[in-house]
């Protein structure tokens, strides 16, 4: 399957309502990838407000580093995307939610938190963290 396969608007939403074309934003709002109509893809969750997939393709190329692409949809339309990385933990977490309506944190870290967060402070001076 490829991208444009996954709704009759995705098309429309990647060239026109993308902040640049093709551009789909991580949950950080700062990095993103291009993923392109033409990008092999696996669909493997859709309900009424989303489709979710995955692809190894970003910036017309394979990547080694496979992203679960979200589309959002209202009515007909696709209204917004996001990228996450394509973990077991995001994986399981996106169906958890379907199925139990249960928030789930992306997973940037392996479970060994001690080492997350020095990997973290090593990229960093400071980190701030704020209640939602």
């Amino acid at each position: 399957m490829i991208i444009k396969e996954l709704h009759k608007d995705i098309e429309r939403y990647l060239q026109e309502d993308c902040y640049c074309p093709n551009e789909i934003y991580g949950t950080d709002g700062f990095g993103y990838r291009l993923h392109y109509k033409e990008d092999e893809c696996y669909k493997f969750l859709e309900t009424d407000d989303f489709i979710a997939c995955i692809t190894e393709f970003s910036f017309h190329k394979k990547s080694n580093y496979p992203m679960m692409l979200l589309f959002i949809k209202e009515e007909d339309r696709i209204v917004d995307a996001v990228e996450y990385d394509a973990t077991e933990n995001n994986i399981k977490g996106l169906k958890n939610y379907v199925k139990t309506g249960e928030k789930f944190t992306e997973d940037y870290f392996s479970k060994d938190w001690d080492k997350g967060l020095k990997e973290m402070l090593s990229m960093s001076d400071v980190i701030i963290t704020t209640e939602r």
